[in-house]
């Protein structure tokens, strides 16, 4: 499945707050949230894993009591029921994955501008990192001339930053995984199947497992990349 941030409605949340929901798998949904100075997101938990990634502005994130700055490229994760706000200090433009799937997200859901509703079902309190930038991660270089920064992890997803330089490319082959991306930066022709694509800024995608991946440079970029970590039914 292959959107643009252009195609996708946006629905006002709050106050300066838009949601636009690019994609969404069987465990996967890609979001797009644009914020603007000033805005201020409500504490609030929900039992979907949360990872994000800024691609342009600042945000200070506050997840259980504890309050971070973020800027570009910086990775974000609250886990399962943790609690977390954020107040927008620069106009911010920042693309979210959820695992599961958010039902309020999806097209043709009831309306809601509400962020989600407190759930306490689950554990709050977890030792692992909630911010990463990514500068601060080495890159592996998976093939000539595309290298990976691992990021954050869950337990049902995990984020990257893939750089694409040059002519890279991916030769096709098989998903073992759900997969989403998101075009920071760049211009990609990319492969699904027999579906192929010019993506560039904005451009978002959903694959399943299964399914033939390929993506070949045609200007250097970057590309957030995430993946399911939990087992999908076909």
């Amino acid at each position: 499945m292959f959107i643009t941030r252009d195609a996708a409605p946006a629905v006002e949340m709050a106050p300066n707050f838009w949601r636009q929901t690019l994609a969404s798998g069987k465990e996967l949904m890609l979001v797009l949230f644009r914020m603007r100075k000033g805005a201020d997101l409500p504490a609030h938990r929900h039992v979907h894993e949360q990872i994000g990634y800024v691609i342009q502005g600042a945000v200070d994130l506050t997840v259980e009591g504890e309050t971070v700055s973020t800027l570009a490229r910086c990775c974000y994760l609250p886990y399962s029921n943790q609690l977390h706000s954020a107040v927008v200090i620069d106009d911010a433009m920042v693309v979210d994955v959820f695992s599961p799937p958010r039902k309020d997200y999806l097209p043709g859901a009831a309306p809601a501008r509400a962020l989600a509703q407190p759930d306490t079902t689950g554990s709050i309190a977890d030792p692992r990192p909630n911010v990463l930038m990514a500068s601060d991660v080495a890159p592996l270089e998976i093939a000539p001339g595309v290298l990976k920064r691992a990021l954050l992890s869950g337990d049902r997803a995990c984020l990257a930053e893939l750089e694409l330089q040059g002519r890279a490319a991916f030769v096709p082959s098989r998903l073992n995984r759900e997969t989403a991306a998101f075009v920071v930066e760049g211009c990609f022709d990319i492969r699904i199947d027999d579906d192929t694509r010019l993506c560039g800024p904005g451009a978002s995608l959903v694959a399943a497992p299964d399914q033939t991946f390929a993506i070949t440079c045609t200007m250097p970029g970057r590309v957030v990349w995430a993946e399911s970590l939990t087992a999908t039914q076909q």
